[in-house]
């Protein structure tokens, strides 16, 4: 999950308590286990008849969203 406690992850990095995945968009993951601590999502779909929206959120925050063109048969 995205996180704004950015000393923190520079901390775990610096440890070697995680690992980069990927620089863009900047992604990491755990070396060590964790307990099953979850956070619930909603995502949400709008269809219309040219364009169809979807986005990611919680009751905090949005992870992101998109657009895609219908195109014509």
């Amino acid at each position: 999950m995205p996180t704004r406690k950015h000393a923190m992850v520079r901390q775990l990095l610096k440890r070697g308590r995680t690992r980069v995945v990927s620089r863009e968009p900047f992604s990491i993951q755990l070396n060590y286990g964790t307990t099953e601590n979850t956070q619930k999502v909603n995502l949400v779909v709008d269809c219309g008849t040219s364009h169809v929206g979807i986005s990611a959120t919680s009751h905090r925050l949005d992870f992101g969203y998109g657009k895609a063109s219908i195109g014509k048969c």
